[in-house]
């Protein structure tokens, strides 16, 4: 078992939240990367500082706030 990284990763390409999950190994991390992505948000998955992957979330869609504005 490795400790992983994963970061979420706004539209500027920054991360803007992290945390650490215990994963079997890569595949699983990145399954795990998946359910986080459902915050649409990119998920980019780290070992050990090195990028493993990185999970792209469906097609953004802004909040109810702001779509009330933009209409």
């Amino acid at each position: 078992m490795r400790v992983y990284g994963f970061s979420l990763v706004n539209h500027l390409g920054e991360p803007f939240e992290r945390c650490e999950l215990i994963c079997r190994d890569d595949a699983h991390a990145l399954e795990c990367a998946e359910s986080l992505s459902a915050k649409c948000a990119q998920v980019e998955v780290r070992l050990a500082g090195e990028c493993i992957g990185s999970i792209h979330a469906g097609p953004w869609q802004a909040e109810r706030w702001l779509r009330r504005i933009l209409e």
